[in-house]
């Protein structure tokens, strides 16, 4: 009987995370809910995202083959949702007093969905074959959102905004699904995704990666697919007129320079012939963006903040210190009462004290140097593969200072797979190769 449930449970989990990806990418995480009677929103991809995490728990526990995936990085995900949950349990009756029990609550489950997509994708995403699987597909996708993104930009049509019209079972927002945003004369695109920062970050993590397929591409015409592939992400992303992908890509030739300086420097020249493209096509983009960087408009007072955008530090450090150790409870901050903040960090320390802000950093440091210290030991396909990981989990990192990051849901359920799928890789190559203590390019 064993052996017989073992048979059926042998299941090719590539797939399953591929279907879950597509879903993820291609449907507006926070415009569309499916039709149900129950006390919370019922969306498609967590609808995808259980029945694959109740399969894979079958699996666990019929297939003795299956284990879940162990790692330093894995125990830091575990302590960042457990202090997300003591937060939760120490502030439940302020929470409840204030209206923002509910709020903490679907944020509360919000971050264990994060856990358990990181530990579904590191147990079950192992071999090499696997991994290039789900990025390859992954970038597929990303490069059909962004010429979709290129037809919203020139006609302000969203395609991704008319899911319902082909399958009714999805409930749009009305008060979401006509919004439309400008900067600089230009629209901004959002595509797929809940507003146009969140989206240019998303494009942004896909460069590196596709970069790296472009390196070690073994045939012209797939290293011409990559190729293009990185100039329409690129174009997409320009298209977002947003700051933070910017600072994505800063992080990203930073982590490059580290690793090998002529692979910085290939990837800047392709952004700044993408750049110059952009410019002749359509002038005013670039200058806007250069306007948006000045000092003198990130002190401005912007939408929904009446501090502006770094005047609001100190006033954050202020609730922050009424609540210095587990923070007020995720979930506690209403950008309606109180101000929209654009600093992830920030919000984490007040949200979660001193013991969430170091959680989070303890997983960052924890993810960063097991991929670093695998890169160092691994063939020159398999570095430079983690470098390409390791790029777009260090590009979010960063973007977390210059906006809500953790309020996307789409972009950080990528992130956390994505940074899964590296440590995936790790830890195979540490099993396989000895420790040595450097990187190098080669």
């Amino acid at each position: 009987m064993l052996d017989h449930l073992n048979a059926r449970f042998k299941i090719n989990w590539k797939y399953l995370l591929m279907i879950y990806l597509a879903v993820l990418l291609l449907v507006p995480v926070g415009f569309y809910k499916m039709p149900s009677g129950l006390p919370f929103d019922l969306q498609l991809d967590r609808i995808v995202a259980f029945s694959i995490f109740l399969l894979w728990l079958a699996s666990l526990l019929v297939n003795p083959k299956m284990k879940l995936a162990k790692s330093p990085v894995h125990s830091a995900v575990l302590a960042f949702a457990g202090i997300v949950f003591l937060s939760f349990a120490l502030n439940m009756q302020e929470l409840t007093e204030s209206a923002r029990f509910a709020d903490a609550v679907k944020r509360l489950f919000y971050v264990i969905v994060l856990a358990l997509l990181f530990y579904f994708a590191a147990s079950t995403i192992r071999s090499n074959e696997q991994i290039d699987a789900v990025i390859k597909f992954s970038i597929s996708i990303v490069v059909i959102i962004s010429l979709f993104c290129m037809v919203e930009f020139l006609t302000s049509f969203n395609v991704f905004r008319h899911l319902h019209e082909v399958f009714p079972f999805l409930i749009p927002s009305a008060e979401k699904i006509g919004n439309v945003m400008h900067r600089g004369g230009h629209i901004r695109v959002t595509g797929s995704a809940d507003h146009p920062i969140a989206l240019g970050v998303l494009l942004a993590l896909f460069l590196p990666l596709a970069l790296h397929y472009f390196e070690f591409a073994k045939r012209p015409g797939e290293r011409a697919k990559y190729g293009l592939s990185l100039a329409i992400i690129s174009l997409a992303m320009l298209m977002t007129v947003s700051r933070t992908p910017i600072v994505a890509i800063v992080a990203m030739l930073g982590v490059y320079y580290l690793y090998k300086p002529a692979n910085a420097l290939k990837f800047g020249i392709i952004l700044l012939l993408v750049a110059f493209i952009v410019h002749m096509a359509f002038p005013g983009v670039l200058g806007g963006l250069r306007t948006f960087f000045s000092p003198s408009f990130l002190s401005k007072k912007e939408i929904s903040n009446p501090y502006g955008r770094v005047a609001d530090h100190p006033k954050m450090m202020s609730f922050f210190m009424e609540r210095p150790l587990y923070g007020r409870g995720y979930g506690w901050w209403d950008n309606d009462a109180l101000f929209y903040v654009d600093n992830q960090y920030l919000k984490i320390l007040v949200e979660l004290g001193t013991l969430g802000i170091l959680a989070l950093g303890w997983l960052f440091y924890r993810s960063a140097k097991e991929i670093w210290t695998a890169a160092a030991n691994a063939p020159p396909k398999d570095k430079d593969l983690l470098i390409a990981i390791l790029s777009s989990c260090i590009a979010y990192m960063v973007t977390l200072v210059t906006y809500d990051s953790f309020g996307y849901a789409q972009v950080t359920y990528l992130f956390f797979i994505i940074l899964a799928l590296g440590v995936s890789l790790a830890s195979r190559i540490q099993n396989r190769y000895p420790v040595t203590d450097r990187l190098s390019g080669g």
